[in-house]
This record gives C-alpha cells, structure tokens and sequence, in this order.
C-alpha cells in the first residue's frame, strides 16, 4: 500500500482489509450451489494449494478504480505490476464490489 501511494495515479479508493475482516467476509458469503460450488472449491485450492496463500494469515485490498479509460487502465497497470511485484493476485472485481458494499 506505501508504494501504491507513491504513485502519481493512485485509485480513487483503496481499502485494506485484515484477516479477521477477510474471514467474516467469507462467513457472510452466501452458500454457493451447484456449479458454484465446484468453481468455488477450485478457486480455493488455487489460492491456498498453487499459491500458497495462508487463510488464516491472508489479507485483501479493495481497489476503486475512476477517471476515464486510459486512466483506469493506467492505474490497473501501476497497481497490478505493484501486487505481482509483493505476491499478491488479482481476486476478481465481484469479489471488490462485495467487498465495497
């Protein structure tokens, strides 16, 4: 997060959410069914098996991304290049607009 402040075009919002956040986050997460459920156990052995994130250690970013096309994809490409550069991976806008809400 310091080095995404040091950026000339930083993200309309950036929230950082703790591991105890992240974990009730999951907890209110609706039950998946069907398919979903097969899509969500793969996201999580993905995550935890491939990428080695630890669950009860991991934390999120939520990102808000604004201005016009050239700027947001600018600011997707700074903020990405950041996150790969420390580990970190892209979860998925739903995953944010459940988190920003």
């Amino acid at each position: 997060m310091y080095e995404m402040t040091q950026k000339s075009t930083p993200p309309a919002s950036v929230r950082l959410v703790d591991n105890l956040q992240f974990q009730f986050g999951l907890a209110l997460k609706p039950a998946s069914s069907g398919l979903k459920v097969w899509k969500s156990s793969l996201e999580k052995f993905f995550v935890t098996r491939v990428k080695g994130f630890e669950p009860y250690k991991m934390v999120a970013c939520t990102l808000v991304f604004e201005g016009t096309q050239q700027e947001v994809e600018q600011q997707q490409r700074e903020v990405y290049r950041i996150a790969q550069k420390h580990k970190g991976m892209k979860a998925g806008g739903e995953n944010g607009r459940r988190g920003i809400n």
